[in-house]
Parts: C-alpha cells; sequence; structure tokens
C-alpha cells in the first residue's frame, strides 16, 4: 500500500513543479510561429520618403524585427496597398485625409473594400458610429467633440502613423501669372483656369506620375485630379479659403432640416461635344453614382435619397439625413454628360473623355505626357487664358528640377527635393514660393496580418519612427513631424493632447518602450536568429482560472495517504485477530478483510491518478490562458 501511495505522491509533485515552469524556448522553437518579418513601400521617386522607410527598418531590426524597404513605382504601390490590399506596411501622402470636412470618409468600415479610403482594414463601430454623428452635425461645439474622440480611438489604436508635414513648394517661370497657392493651390482648378503669360500660350506643368487611369470615376492619385479638373467641371468650386464658392451651380438653398438642397444652374454651359449641359445631366450623375455604388464617390452619394429635375436648370436633391459636408465633395464631382454615359459601365477601361471643363482631351502619351487643349465654347468666357495644357510627366524630382533650370517646363509644384531648392532659388528665371500644407505623409500597418493586428505591437513600431530626424535629415528642415491626425491648421478640431495622452504617436528611436510592448505583445525570439515570434494570445477570461497550491496539494494527499494506511492497518491487524480462530467461518472473514484491503488499495491508487488528471488539466487551461 505504501509504495503505490507515495509512488503516486511523487508522480504529482513532478507534473505539479514542471508544468509551473516558464515557456522553454527550444520546445517552442519546435513550433511553427510566424517571424516578425515585413516589409514596407515606399514611392520610389521621393528620396525623403525612402530614407524615412530605411530609418525605421533599422531601428526595428534592433528590437528584433526586420522590415524590408521596398521603393516602388507610384502606381505599383497604390495598386498593392489601394486596390489589392496586398502588404505589410506602407508610406504615402494623403492631404484630404486629415481635413475635418473629410475626417468621416478615412478609416471607416464602408470604406474597406478594394479602391476604399480604409486600406489598412480599421474596424472600430465606435469610431464608424462617430463618422456617422459627425457627417450629420452642424453644430461647430458638437462637431469639434466628436473629431476630438475620433482622434482619440486613432491615438489608442494606432492604425496608421503621422510621420511628418511638409511646406508645399511651388516654382515657376518668372512671367507667368494667376496663380491660386493658398491651401489647396497647388491643384485647385482656378490655377489651370487662370494661368497666364504675356508670351506664351502653352502652359507646361510637371506631374511625378502618369495616370493610372483614363476613366474620371476611377480617380486614384492626384496627378490624374489635375487632369479630370481640368477636362470636366463641378457644381462649385473652393476658393482660395476652401470654402465652396457657385460655379456651374451659380446659387443653391438647403431646407431648415439641411436635407433638401435646389440648385440653381448657369444655361451656357455645354460639353466639348456641343450638347447642352442641364439639370439632367447632374440628376444623372448622382443617380448614376448612387445606383452603381461607385466607390471613389462613396461620400457623395451615400446619403442621397432622392433626385428630382425641377426644370432644365434646376435640380433638387433629397437627402436621408443633414450631411454638413456636402457641399465639399460636390466640389470634387465631375458632372458627367448623360447622353454618353447612360451607354457606359461606371468602371470602363476607356471611355469618352467628353467633360464640360475649360480644357479638351486632346492626346496622351503613356508615360511622357496628357496634352488638353482649350475649349472655345467654354462658359466662362474669361477662362482659360492659354490654348493648350500639358503635364509631363517627369518621374525623377532630380529631373524635373533640372527640366525647370532649363526653361523646359513652366510650373512645377507639390514637391520638389529639398536638396535642389537653394540652387532653384538662386535661379533668376524662377520664382518659389512655400507654403505649409495640408499633406500628411504617414505609415500605414495592414491590420489582417500576424503581428500588425496587435494594438501593442503597432505601438512598440510607432516608437521606432525617428520623426525628428528625418525631418532634420532627409527633409532638411522643411517640415514639422506629424504628431496628430487632424492639421493643426485646422485650429479648431486640432488637438494638441494626442502625443501626450498617446506617447507613441510621438514616435523616435525608443527601443525600451519598444522592446517591453512587445514583450508583453507575446512575441519572443525563440529560435535564437535575431528575429522575434509572434506567440499566440488569448483572451483573459472574466472569471479567474483556479490557483493552483502545490504544497496545500501535498498535504491533502499525505492525509488521503495517513488516512487509508490506517484503516488498511486497522483491517490487517482485525484480519490477522479473525484468522487466528477456529472454523470455515474465521477463514472467510478473513479473506474477505483481505479483499477490502486490497480494495482500498486500488481505489487509493485510482483517485490519485484521478486528481493528478484534474489538476494536469487546470494547469494546462491556466497556461493556455495566461
Amino acid at each position: 500500500m505504501n509504495k503505490y501511495a507515495f509512488t503516486s505522491v511523487a508522480i504529482l509533485l513532478f507534473l505539479v513543479t514542471t508544468m509551473f515552469q516558464p515557456y522553454n524556448k527550444p520546445v517552442l522553437a519546435q513550433q511553427n510561429y510566424p517571424e516578425m518579418h515585413y516589409s514596407v513601400y515606399a514611392p520610389e521617386y521621393d528620396p525623403v520618403r525612402v530614407r524615412a522607410a530605411q530609418m525605421f527598418a533599422e531601428n526595428a531590426k534592433k528590437v528584433g524585427v526586420i522590415i524590408d524597404v521596398k521603393p516602388v513605382d507610384f502606381n505599383i504601390e497604390v495598386t498593392k496597398v489601394i486596390d489589392d490590399r496586398d502588404f505589410d506596411m506602407y508610406i504615402i501622402g494623403w492631404s484630404s485625409s486629415n481635413m475635418p470636412m473629410y475626417f468621416s470618409n478615412f478609416l471607416v468600415s464602408w470604406q474597406d473594400i478594394p479602391g476604399g479610403n480604409n486600406p489598412e482594414g480599421f474596424r472600430n463601430p465606435e469610431f464608424d458610429s462617430l463618422a456617422k454623428q459627425l457627417d450629420s452635425t452642424i453644430n461647430v461645439s458638437k462637431q469639434r467633440e466628436i473629431i476630438f474622440r475620433m482622434q482619440e480611438i486613432l491615438g489608442e489604436q494606432v492604425p496608421r502613423l503621422g510621420i511628418y508635414t511638409r511646406y508645399i513648394t511651388q516654382i515657376w517661370q518668372k512671367g507667368w501669372e494667376g496663380f491660386h497657392l493658398e491651401y489647396w493651390g497647388y491643384a485647385s482648378p482656378l490655377t489651370w483656369r487662370n494661368a497666364h503669360h504675356p508670351s506664351k500660350n502653352t502652359f507646361i506643368v510637371v506631374i511625378n506620375d502618369d495616370m493610372r487611369t483614363v476613366n474620371p470615376l476611377r480617380e486614384e492619385s492626384i496627378y490624374e485630379d489635375y487632369i479630370w479638373n481640368s477636362v470636366y467641371d463641378t457644381l462649385v468650386m473652393l476658393n482660395d479659403d476652401y470654402v465652396p464658392i457657385p460655379w456651374l451651380a451659380y446659387n443653391w438653398t438647403v431646407s431648415e432640416d439641411g436635407k433638401t438642397w435646389t440648385f440653381h444652374l448657369v444655361n451656357n454651359a455645354t460639353f466639348h461635344d456641343g450638347e447642352p449641359l442641364t439639370a439632367s445631366d447632374v440628376a444623372f450623375t448622382l443617380n448614376y453614382l448612387k445606383d452603381n455604388k461607385v466607390p471613389t464617390f462613396i461620400s457623395t452619394w451615400r446619403y442621397i435619397q432622392d433626385v428630382k429635375v425641377i426644370d432644365d436648370y434646376t435640380v433638387q436633391v433629397t437627402l436621408n439625413q443633414t450631411y454638413a459636408w456636402f457641399l465639399y465633395y460636390l466640389a470634387d464631382l465631375p458632372i458627367l454628360p448623360e447622353h454618353i454615359w447612360s451607354g457606359l459601365t461606371w468602371n470602363a477601361s476607356e471611355p469618352p473623355l467628353i467633360g464640360s471643363g475649360p480644357f479638351m482631351w486632346s492626346k496622351r502619351v503613356t508615360g511622357e505626357y496628357v496634352e488638353l487643349t482649350k475649349f472655345d465654347n467654354y462658359w466662362r468666357s474669361d477662362m482659360p487664358k492659354v490654348d493648350k495644357l500639358i503635364f509631363r510627366v517627369i518621374k525623377s524630382m532630380e529631373t524635373a528640377a533640372l527640366a525647370l533650370q532649363n526653361g523646359e517646363v513652366d510650373f512645377y509644384t507639390y514637391y520638389v527635393p529639398p536638396a535642389t531648392l537653394d540652387t532653384l532659388k538662386a535661379n533668376p528665371n524662377l520664382q518659389v514660393n512655400l507654403v505649409r500644407g495640408f499633406t500628411y505623409y504617414y505609415l500605414g500597418f495592414n491590420l489582417r496580418r500576424p503581428g500588425l493586428n496587435r494594438t501593442l505591437v503597432r505601438r512598440a513600431l510607432c516608437y521606432l519612427m525617428p520623426k525628428e530626424d528625418v525631418v532634420k535629415g532627409p527633409l532638411m528642415g522643411l517640415g514639422e513631424p506629424a504628431n496628430w491626425y487632424i492639421s493643426p491648421r485646422f485650429t479648431l478640431y486640432y488637438d494638441p493632447e494626442i502625443p501626450l495622452k498617446y506617447p507613441w504617436v510621438r514616435g523616435g528611436s525608443a527601443y525600451d518602450e519598444a522592446n517591453r510592448l512587445l514583450d508583453e505583445a507575446n512575441t519572443m525570439d525563440i529560435d535564437g536568429d535575431g528575429i522575434r515570434e509572434i506567440l499566440p494570445i488569448v483572451q483573459t477570461p472574466t472569471t479567474p482560472a483556479p490557483q493552483i497550491n502545490v504544497s496545500e496539494i501535498s498535504q491533502a494527499i499525505g492525509a488521503l495517504h495517513n488516512a487509508i494506511t490506517d484503516l488498511s492497518n486497522r483491517l490487517n491487524t482485525l484480519s490477522n485477530t479473525v484468522s487466528g480462530m477456529p472454523g470455515k467461518l474465521s477463514e472467510s472473514v478473513a479473506n474477505a478483510l483481505s479483499g477490502i484491503n486490497t480494495y482500498l488499495m486500488v481505489l487509493t491508487v485510482l483517485v490519485i491518478i484521478n486528481l493528478l488528471i484534474s489538476i494536469a488539466a487546470i494547469i494546462l487551461v491556466r497556461r493556455y490562458l495566461s
């Protein structure tokens, strides 16, 4: 009896003590856990973004995270990120994403579609709800409250991290005038309509990449925006103060509840093929986008309930809720000719490019230039002021700067290499203008990827983006770190507390903090190759797991052993006494007592084994949930 009992106790103590040991790396190394080995895309034409990615990767390597920097053609990056969602991380610039009037259009669940404004795959019900509230909120104080909370959610969850914002550099050959340079000036449709020169009738503008599509409903980059803003007209335009002003709609009214908008159109606008532009074309455009659920313009049509033609030059739009930013989205909406698009699919690869804008589509040489010609019957007789508008594709910024120096191009904007700026300023034939821009260069995470789907991992990586060094180094001081989600230029909506509440938003080279968070996220280098692996995590249950005390277990089993041993001894004594008595009865009783003793011995072993199994199960559950 003693032999079985003590053997069971010994087995129990061995199991309990070994199962409470921490993770054993050699054992874990035999498991197939994914490594923290990622890639980050950056546009190859921009040395600042490429260098920022490299500096980030250098820091990440020091904490066991490998990041391959992939400089690629801008169109390839957009395809990988925006269309295909085939990426780990990416660096890009996106102006409107940090502006209050467009804030509800980014990182919301309904934009998590190919071509949508949520390539990260961020899903947060509270953020979605706030975005919908923001759209319907007219009161500025309430807007501010909502936007502040939305910024807090992004600071907490960091689906993307601002790196820097920079000054917009605009350079042109002296003699050219008519530019609209403030706020959105570098892409303002008013610039293309007003640019003029006393002796030149062709205006040549540099763009850093080619068009990705020749369909205005599939606009995918700022470079296409330049062109469509010249070929197509919109109901309203945004002025230098970023306020909607009348355009094709010379006047409009809105009902008290903010749901019914009535637009009165100019009566002398025509399309490039001579057909008049009427209320029917406006109604067709809005209904066409809604019926086809065109993703590029989802924020324009998503609240439209009904569109009604009142007369040839009056159209009424009824929304299903108040929409605070409706006019801003209409400023980006090309009015389509119904007589052409009624027979086309919205994503046609090469639709007839017939608009009502100041310039007509002339020709395109892929990878070289796009040529537009003046529309003589444009409804504004004072526009445009040149006969030709040419967008020349020059992907190398250094080559573009040299073309300016040599007088081969007239206007270069959006981004000029900091290293060449002093040389360009010294050229007496060039005018240089710098303005504090909206453009927000950021690092985006694919939340569908292992590891990057953990908030602690994203926070850790944010700590490794050396923003200050990027601004001082490759950006040469021509900008500032972007420690925010709403641009400081919008003082009413900008929350200066974000980098204080969420210190990882400030970035840096905080290796200790990054290591701590990566450890908390259950990542570790289990095979000694210098790269962390991503170990599984299961949410801790609300009910605490059972606590196991090895000492108490040993005492309990010892007490059980002593009680059964005492009972066994008593049975042995009684058996010996009975066996000394004469007759067959004494022999039968002795055999029965011996059988009971054997049964108790077996029962004891079974009880202890069952206890061992139960304890082992509890310990394993606790280990799994930890």
